[in-house]
């Protein structure tokens, strides 16, 4: 089973810790990034590569860099590859009529295509490169994380929190 990294604020780090991951706040941190919001598929977005996530975290020169929190987790089942993902996700847009860019019927067409690879048997699919989105925050099990602060990284807890305030204002 692979690790996957989860970068995000720290607040939403300490939460995800606490309680999981919340499909209400899926994107935040992309629509923040980037101005607007560009995740197609609503889930949870993981990375196998730690550094790609502690970018994510802003803890490589981001956007609103330092600070952040990159979580730890292994997902409960398999992955599809990412061509299977979009050759599936292109006959089930044709297949509605929804294969027009800016069609009405695209996130339809999406979210027909999660029930079919759940129904085969997926639990996320491989987006690109070393990035994986999971459907359901479910099957992935939080193992750890960290924050992301200037002298390096730090457990993640609300102790570290604290830590982590107290050495900015005091260092």
């Amino acid at each position: 089973m692979a690790t996957f990294y989860h970068g995000t604020t720290l607040k939403a780090g300490e939460a995800i810790l606490k309680q999981g991951f919340n499909m209400s706040l899926s994107g935040a941190r992309q629509k923040a990034l980037h101005g607007k919001d560009v995740a197609e598929v609503r889930g949870v977005y993981v990375t196998t590569d730690q550094r790609r996530a502690e970018w994510y975290a802003g803890g490589l020169k981001t956007p609103g860099a330092g600070g952040g929190a990159v979580i730890e987790a292994k997902a409960s089942g398999r992955m599809m590859p990412e061509r299977d993902w979009w050759r599936l996700k292109a006959a089930v847009s044709k297949e509605l009529g929804a294969d027009a860019l800016y069609s009405p019927k695209r996130q339809e067409a999406i979210d027909e295509t999660i029930q079919r690879a759940k129904k085969l048997g997926f639990v996320g699919f491989h987006e690109m490169q070393d990035e994986y989105v999971v459907f359901s925050p479910r099957d992935l099990k939080v193992t750890g994380g960290y924050s992301m602060q200037a002298w390096g990284r730090e457990p993640l807890t609300a102790a570290s929190r604290v830590a982590a305030r107290w050495r900015a204002t005091n260092f």
